[in-house]
């Protein structure tokens, strides 16, 4: 059942109608910005420290372009796309022929077994689940002990940590504001932030909103 105070007023249908909807320009729109829009790519996948053969699950995953990074970074990586839309998965397979993609249902059951996941990356996902902390127990779940999780979205982030809605998932006393290890100003953008806290024994990094988009 929902956390009464981390229920938002959609359902998870309803997040997959909407990108379904916008996925047949989703690759055209962003083009348009396509520096600000891989920023967070270039930004968020140094804090996964992928290693050699590092189960790697990207979520949700859009039209497949963190996967290019994820193996830039580590060619040997085992990555699993994770994607609501069909349509944006269908965008994702014409890109990349034979991209590894899995179909969610929802974002409260995630189709993947416990602890079989490394490094976890969830870029501008957790706002828009019907249920938060759902979502966030379910990567929890498929974490190994040790795992990563890399995660960045509008809301997510306030000034001295995580939003109430999804610190509730860590320990009150995990996270702390920082600035991100090499962190640098590109096109005059805010420097990158995260947060590091611990969900069990997971290691969570979440980038600030401002590291990801277009500034002034």
């Amino acid at each position: 059942s929902m956390d009464a105070a981390s229920q938002n007023p959609w359902t998870d249908r309803d997040v997959e109608a909407h990108w379904d909807r916008v996925a047949s320009v989703y690759g055209v729109e962003n083009s348009k910005v396509k520096g600000a829009h891989d920023q967070r790519f270039v930004e968020s996948i140094p804090h996964l420290a992928l290693f050699a053969g590092a189960r790697v699950l990207n979520i949700t995953s859009r039209d497949g372009e963190a996967d290019d990074y994820i193996r830039r970074a580590e060619p040997s990586a085992r990555v699993v796309n994770a994607e609501i839309s069909k349509g944006l998965m269908d965008l994702a397979g014409r890109r990349q022929l034979g991209l590894a993609q899995v179909k969610l249902d929802s974002y409260s059951r995630l189709p993947f077994k416990d602890a079989e996941i490394d490094r976890i990356l969830s870029l501008e996902t957790l706002e828009h689940a019907a249920d938060p902390l759902a979502f966030l127990r379910e990567l929890s779940r498929v974490a190994v002990p040790g795992a990563r999780f890399v995660t960045a979205g509008e809301g997510v982030v306030k000034r001295d940590g995580l939003d109430p809605a999804a610190s509730q998932g860590l320990r009150a006393d995990s996270c702390r504001a920082g600035v991100a290890p090499g962190a640098r100003r590109e096109n005059h953008r805010p420097m990158a932030g995260y947060v590091r806290g611990r969900n069990g024994d997971t290691t969570v990094l979440c980038l600030r909103q401002a590291s990801i988009r277009s500034g002034t």
